[in-house]
């Protein structure tokens, strides 16, 4: 059982090992930096909810959940992230998990026990904070021949998706309904994206795609921190 275990994880990892980093597009085709044609085969990773984590840590170690991903075939994931942490991206973790319940509406208690049971499992998170915990992702995931694309999912950090819970678009635009939109502020978010943009760089494995920087300055922006954002060296 752990040679078969064995060989599935190396047939996952085989793949994703010949991707040369970082990613282009030519016409309609996703390309490595010598070429090549990539094919994404992608699972998401959700870390936009309240504590700003990567989910299921508390449940398995990063490196168990890396495994598992790259055993299926994987070669990327989809780790979805909140302008909230990127904007206050040091949280300690210990503090994001208390602080998180009451946004969540759930007894503080059961929050604490749920961030002890990560520490049980994953020895970084004892002093680490929410971006200690996406980095641990990032890293586990692409020492298994894995890529990650980095994904704003939200503007606060939470469940979604529906017409009321205020994670829509836009803030500046004819039909503005902040039941749907009121979170997001087109400042807020190109200050985010420029933010994990920037960090990005300095994360191997995180995947990214070229983009023609011309427009108005807003869209320069955009355009620069979605460039950046997805950039591995």
């Amino acid at each position: 059982m752990k040679i078969a275990t064995a060989i599935a994880i190396f047939g996952a990892i085989v793949p994703a090992l010949g991707v040369k980093l970082p990613l282009k597009t030519s016409s309609r085709w996703i390309l490595d930096d010598e070429g090549k044609r990539v094919k994404l085969r992608c699972v998401n990773w959700a870390g936009h909810l309240e504590t700003n984590t990567p989910e299921g840590l508390n449940k398995q170690s990063v490196g168990y959940i890396a495994d598992f991903v790259a055993a299926q075939g994987f070669n990327c994931v989809r780790l979805t992230f909140s302008i909230d942490h990127a904007l206050n991206p040091d949280v300690p973790l210990s503090q994001a998990f208390s602080s998180a319940a009451s946004t969540a509406s759930v007894d503080v208690n059961a929050m604490n026990s749920m961030y002890t049971k990560i520490v049980e499992k994953n020895a970084f998170a004892a002093s680490g904070t929410t971006r200690d915990a996406f980095a641990a992702v990032i890293a586990a995931l692409w020492e298994r021949g894995v890529m990650t694309i980095l994904d704003n999912h939200v503007s606060k950090a939470g469940w979604c998706c529906n017409l009321t819970d205020g994670n829509g678009w836009w803030d500046e635009a004819a039909g503005y309904n902040s039941a749907n939109s009121r979170f997001f502020h087109t400042d807020n978010w190109l200050k985010g994206l420029e933010s994990m943009a920037s960090w990005a760089k300095s994360q191997p494995g995180v995947a990214h795609s070229t983009g023609d920087k011309t427009g108005t300055t807003s869209s320069a922006r955009l355009q620069s921190a979605c460039t950046r954002l997805t950039r591995t060296h």
